[in-house]
């Protein structure tokens, strides 16, 4: 059965007075009757906080909160603001790049990894030295690459400048000579670039092969 709530009929607890209490805190709401003369809180009322006002009498009042004092957006995300936008047109043309302000590597690399790749300590070309068998690696077959790279030698020169020579046109003048390009060589191979194909002369300058497609790896451009 629903009581109302502000009747003593919500009370399930009688004393020798007929006024009812609750059975869960009969003894404080008893006190509380017997100082004030009312029991419960009236619904749809307010009480300030201290001492003095629980003993007089209750009064009504209404009681809300405004707009500004109970919104949602700003209790859950915060205060807005009117965020004003930054122009970047004094940057235009200066080739400058947002991206380059953030950092190249992250903090483990410059922690951790960092003593992984450390180069002190290490005797770089040590290695290719000498064979299995402890043997000294001639000059020919050693690694060209890494000794040349950590300025322990020179490069060695693919060909002699004799051999280069024999390579150049006879009686033509150096300033006059036509560069050997990848483009020339591909013509002379006979196949251009994006060339119609004529399936009757194999030798014809202007054909499609797989030819163009390969690279040189002897800077001679010499075919072998």
């Amino acid at each position: 059965m629903e009581l109302n709530q502000t009747t003593l009929e919500s009370y399930n607890k009688y004393t020798h007075q007929n006024q009812g209490t609750l059975i869960g805190n009969w003894y404080e709401e008893r006190v509380l009757r017997d100082l004030t003369g009312v029991g419960r809180t009236i619904p749809c009322s307010h009480t300030t906080k201290n001492t003095k006002s629980l003993y007089e009498p209750l009064q009504e009042t209404n009681k809300t909160q405004s707009v500004q004092q109970n919104i949602t957006s700003e209790r859950c995300l915060g205060k807005q603001y009117n965020h004003i936008p930054q122009t970047f047109n004094s940057e235009y043309g200066t080739g400058k790049n947002k991206a380059d302000e953030f950092p190249k590597q992250g903090k483990r690399i410059e922690t951790i990894q960092k003593q992984e790749h450390a180069q002190a300590g290490n005797t770089i070309g040590r290695k290719v030295m000498r064979n299995q068998n402890g043997q000294p690696i001639g000059p020919e077959n050693r690694d060209e690459d890494l000794i040349t790279d950590h300025g322990y030698f020179q490069r060695q020169q693919f060909l002699s400048d004799e051999e280069l020579k024999k390579h150049l046109p006879q009686g033509e003048s150096y300033l006059t000579q036509q560069a050997i390009t990848l483009w020339q060589e591909k013509q002379n191979d006979g196949c251009v670039y994006k060339s119609s194909s004529n399936g009757l002369n194999h030798h014809q300058t202007f054909r499609i092969n797989n030819e163009f497609v390969k690279t040189f790896n002897d800077y001679s451009h010499v075919k072998k």
